[in-house]
């Protein structure tokens, strides 16, 4: 069996189950949680390590707090936002506020969702109401105009303005 870590927060054992398939448990060195999973055939082992980092993130009751933010954008995907920002645990999640659509019209922007990493793995840990992300946001400060577009959504419950 390997050992390796995912971030400062996760130890992580990979071996081989019967048929050559991943085997992977994930140990969180902050709650004690860990989770285990023989993975389907040709999954690779860092997508089953993200997975489980994501529901033990998503089960335990420590709040995701933001330390340091990263990089605020506007997506290419029509108009989501996306704030990625690094946690007090050490790792790093995406506050993705994805655009909502009307055939090819764009009319506002659907409830913001946290991933583990990235909206890309698709690990999502949280869905938000309007009243939560606005509450998310509102200690944050950052000297830039996509993130006062975002927390503009966020306030407006994601109606577009203008």
């Amino acid at each position: 069996m390997r050992h390796k870590s995912l971030g400062e927060r996760f130890s992580v054992d990979i071996g081989r189950a019967d048929g050559g398939r991943s085997f992977v448990r994930v140990n969180d060195t902050v709650t004690g949680l860990s989770r285990t999973q023989v993975g389907l055939e040709g999954e690779p082992d860092d997508v089953i390590t993200r997975r489980l980092a994501s529901q033990i993130i998503a089960e335990s009751s420590s709040p995701v707090i933001v330390d340091k933010i990263f990089m605020v954008d506007f997506c290419r995907d029509g108009g989501s936002y996306s704030l990625c920002f690094y946690a007090t645990d050490k790792e790093w999640y995406e506050f993705f506020v994805p655009i909502k659509w009307n055939g090819e019209t764009t009319i506002g922007y659907e409830m913001p969702k946290l991933y583990f990493r990235s909206v890309n793995d698709g690990n999502m840990i949280r869905n938000f109401t309007w009243e939560e992300a606005q509450q998310f946001v509102s200690p944050l400060s950052l000297d830039n105009s996509r993130f006062d577009e975002l927390v503009a959504v966020c306030q407006n419950e994601g109606c577009v303005s203008g």
